[in-house]
């Protein structure tokens, strides 16, 4: 099983990708691992001695997601107003986090203790925030739909989900916590014929694309079979056809008014 990130067509098909985190792992014959990624494997930890790193961490994030509270409500309390204050606290966050770039350089365990902790206290007061902004903005009655909506709907670029898999082959270097990138495939089109998802327009229940003929651009209906992100697998076109990723007729009419308004412009420059 090979795990990387990969583009969305594969093959002669659609499949859809999953990356779940940014190592590279590779299981069976010839197995390459990526950066280790847990204080086990880069400090040589134990389960019992990375118990107290570990709670240092969550501890120091404790601090820092009341911390983050404390700090806008003194700015407010200090006369600045509730929109200032929170952006200011959360300006002041967003920066505690960038030490951590430096934790993977590290050889020291505490080091990494301290840059993991102040990032996590710093995300945490960036949390805390956020979510106040919610109740500045909107009546007490709102709130808890407003918070609720938000939670269920998730981020537009948000699609991870979790899965259980199991290995075959196992590689002699893998331990428990190490993490990879995964590409699933959910199935394939056998044979299929796919454009960009630009292409594809649709219109009072017509799906259609602008071919290209000798004679330019004419709609050419299409029949829809499998829709992506970026592509759709489609019915009613040859391979090796040409279709427009814009609307031509559009394009024409778009040109036609900025010829006209040019015209007109210099008409009225002449008198």
């Amino acid at each position: 099983m090979s795990v990387e990130d990969r583009p969305c067509r594969v093959g002669d098909g659609l499949v859809e990708v999953v990356a779940l985190d940014q190592n590279r792992v590779e299981a069976g014959d010839g197995s390459t691992l990526g950066p280790a990624t847990s204080l086990q494997e880069t400090f040589g930890l134990t389960l019992q001695q990375i118990v107290l790193p570990t709670l240092v961490v969550y501890n120091i994030c404790s601090i820092g997601s009341i911390g983050g509270g404390w700090l806008s409500s003194g700015l407010i309390q200090r006369g600045w107003s509730v929109n200032s204050a929170r952006k200011t606290a959360m300006l002041i966050c967003a920066i505690g986090v960038v030490p951590v770039l430096y934790a993977p350089y590290s050889k020291s365990l505490w080091v990494v203790v301290a840059l993991v902790g102040l990032a996590t206290a710093a995300h945490q007061g960036w949390s805390a925030n956020l979510f106040t902004t919610v109740s500045d903005m909107f009546p007490r009655a709102a709130v808890g739909s407003v918070v609720g909506i938000g939670g269920t709907l998730g981020a537009f670029w948000n699609r991870h989900f979790d899965c259980k898999i199991a290995l075959e082959q196992v590689a002699p270097g893998m331990r428990p916590g190490m993490s990879s990138n995964i590409v699933i495939t959910t199935g394939t089109l056998p044979n299929s014929l796919w454009v960009p998802s630009q292409a594809l327009f649709e219109s009072d229940s017509r799906t259609f694309v602008y071919l290209q003929t000798p004679s330019g651009f004419t709609p050419r209906d299409v029949k829809l079979v499998r829709r992506s992100e970026s592509q759709v697998v489609l019915t009613g076109l040859q391979e090796g056809q040409m279709v427009a990723l814009a609307n031509p007729e559009l394009e024409h009419q778009n040109a036609q008014t900025n010829a006209q308004a040019g015209g007109s412009a210099m008409k009225a420059l002449s008198r």
